[in-house]
């Protein structure tokens, strides 16, 4: 990267220009087109440099710290919802409950960790949690499950979501796709990991010491996460009333609104494979899932929007000329593995945020984000619907439906 320095020569030059018609005078630049492109080129690569050399700051080492902690809250938070819905399908409803508690609640949970405290209130949610849990191990009727798993633990839960993907973007510069990847990935392993420990424990105890012995994991990992989460601008408690905490300005971003919506249609479709494709093609589903490092090292390199783009029309072919067609293992393996590693795009990006919002509107632009897309946690529903009265073969209608919704950011 070249230097530049003022000398007596620059500043001679510089009173040159002012006195003579510069037009009459060739320093390279052939036209003013050609210098704006100039200039625009000098300006990236600055921000290009900036952004390295933030990455490379000897004290940001703590980063990988945080990444690491994001992805255990992770395999946690999303993890023990799926876990729930995919081992006892009766419990699907209270893991959508959860799920979209974790969008609803991120307004609150950004309010509350402005204004008391990241430490606190992060210990506080981790009791939460653990009281959901070890309540519903005493749960007897169906709507215990919903108030001590779908809420307690949805609402606990929410802060821990939204406390490890809003900090991330704090530490990183040009690496936040990479590192919002690795800790998006935590709830795919989870997934794909938790239901065999949870069949593991049910069938060596029962499920009552199943939920008892989440609950104490669940105290561990996020009292640890509490002690070990900072900012990387360290913010002292703040008195700022709700409205000053929460930026409602950011929703007159026309680009972040067409995100949202954009995000809300794709997100809406997403989850529909996962309940009608055979349980022994599920894991197979969610292991490709966590491997998004390829799309989020993709993503700081040619651009979030690009590759986005790029994965929801690969998502959305693999659904009309692959789902559409299966009819053998082999077509469904093919189909749920690329289906997985495309499908999930929106997770692994969350950093094109940053890039559509003022950094430092970020916190507010990505809660009015999950906020605005806990609607598409309706989708699942809306497609069953569609499938019940459409009666065409082969599930057809949720193919269809699954398609189009993952060409919508096209």
């Amino acid at each position: 990267m070249s230097v530049y320095t003022h000398t007596p020569e620059h500043s001679i030059r510089q009173g040159i220009d002012s006195a003579v018609d510069t037009s009459e005078i060739n320093y390279g630049c052939t036209d003013d087109y050609t210098m704006a492109i100039g200039n625009e080129e000098k300006r990236v690569a600055r921000e290009a440099d900036a952004l390295e050399e933030e990455d490379k700051d000897p004290g940001v080492m703590y980063i990988w710290v945080v990444v690491l902690i994001g992805f255990i809250t992770q395999f946690i938070v999303l993890g023990i919802p799926v876990a729930c819905s995919s081992v006892v399908l009766q419990l699907s409803l209270v893991a959508s409950i959860a799920d979209s508690l974790l969008n609803l609640m991120s307004i609150l949970a950004q309010f509350l960790l402005t204004k008391y405290g990241l430490r606190d209130i992060m210990f506080a949610s981790a009791l939460l949690c653990t009281a959901g849990l070890e309540a519903a191990s005493f749960s007897t009727k169906p709507w215990h499950l919903i108030i001590s798993i779908g809420v307690a633990f949805g609402t606990g839960a929410s802060v821990f979501y939204y406390a490890s993907t809003s900090i991330i973007p704090q530490w990183f510069g040009k690496r936040q796709g990479v590192a919002q990847g690795i800790v998006s990935s935590g709830a795919c392993v989870g997934g794909l990991l938790l239901p065999f420990i949870m069949t593991s424990l049910n069938d060596k105890y029962d499920a009552s010491w199943c939920l008892r012995v989440l609950g104490f994991m669940s105290f561990v990992i996020f009292t640890g996460a509490a002690f070990s989460f900072k900012q990387k601008d360290k913010k002292e408690k703040n008195s700022k009333t709700f409205k000053k905490i929460v930026d409602f300005s950011v929703l007159k971003n026309k680009n972040l609104l067409i995100w949202c919506m954009a995000n809300s249609v794709l997100e809406a479709g997403y989850f529909v494979p996962y309940l009608f494709l055979p349980e022994r093609h599920y894991w197979f589903h969610y292991y490709p899932r966590s491997m998004r490092l390829g799309e989020s090292w993709q993503g700081d390199r040619i651009g979030y929007i690009n590759v986005t783009i790029i994965s929801c029309m690969m998502s959305s072919l693999s659904c009309f000329l692959i789902w559409t067609f299966a009819s053998d293992f082999g077509t469904l393996l093919t189909f749920a593995c690329l289906y997985g590693m495309t499908g999930g795009v929106f997770a692994a990006l969350t950093p094109s945020i940053t890039r559509i919002t003022e950094k430092d509107k970020f916190e507010s632009g990505y809660t009015m984000f999950l906020v605005l897309t806990a609607i598409s946690f309706y989708g699942l529903s809306l497609a069953a619907a569609i499938e019940s009265s459409s009666r065409l073969p082969n599930f057809l209608a949720c193919k269809i439906f699954t398609g189009l919704s993952a060409s919508s950011v096209d």
